[in-house]
């Protein structure tokens, strides 16, 4: 905001607070890679040292105010040459007193099946959580068109491929890891049309 100096983000939270006070416990969805919004020439930003500058002082007041920041990332889609995984380990490096949700794990229908399993599990939902002391850092399952329904062989039986056979992994990982999973930020039927 060029008026004030601080972010538009920023500026919405100190709105929020003002007008809803102790109403408020989170900001969601924000984009920073998201499939679906690329055909309509939208295009969430590029993470730079200026982004994470400028982003900071709204992180930082989340963290003051024990505020969520929840953001939708799409795990292996690119952007500018930026993967989205990346994307989401800066944010998560640089604000570690933040606490931050990452939105549907990083999948979406439109995920490449290649991304599943013990590769999502180990070089993204474990390396994100690592970025944050415990408590700070949560993954969220829903979207069940892209996590549950790609994965869960008892959703689509008739499917014959690795998509499903790598469900184990991610039952592993839930059991392993249930005080930092969410559910339900974006629960959509898993049989709409």
């Amino acid at each position: 905001n060029p008026a004030t100096g601080r972010s538009w983000n920023l500026e919405a939270m100190l709105a929020y607070d003002k007008l809803f006070p102790g109403a408020v416990h989170g900001v969601s969805e924000l984009n920073l890679n998201k499939r679906v919004l690329f055909p309509n020439q939208r295009f969430a930003p590029v993470i730079s040292d200026e982004w994470l500058a400028c982003f900071a002082e709204s992180a930082e007041y989340m963290a003051m105010t024990g505020k969520v920041l929840m953001f939708h990332n799409d795990f292996n889609i690119d952007q500018e040459g930026q993967k989205g995984l990346d994307k989401i380990l800066m944010i998560g490096e640089k604000f570690p007193n933040t606490t931050i949700l990452w939105c549907h794990t990083g999948l979406a229908p439109e995920a490449k099946p290649g991304v599943f399993g013990d590769f999502h599990i180990e070089h993204g939902l474990k390396k994100f959580l690592a970025t944050g002391p415990k408590g700070k850092r949560f993954v969220d399952l829903s979207w069940p068109s892209g996590f549950f329904r790609a994965l869960n062989p008892e959703v689509e039986p008739d499917r014959d491929d690795a998509m499903a056979a790598r469900w184990g992994a991610y039952v592993n990982f839930i059991n392993d890891f249930s005080e930092y999973i969410t559910v339900g930020s974006d629960q959509v039927s898993l049989f709409y049309a």
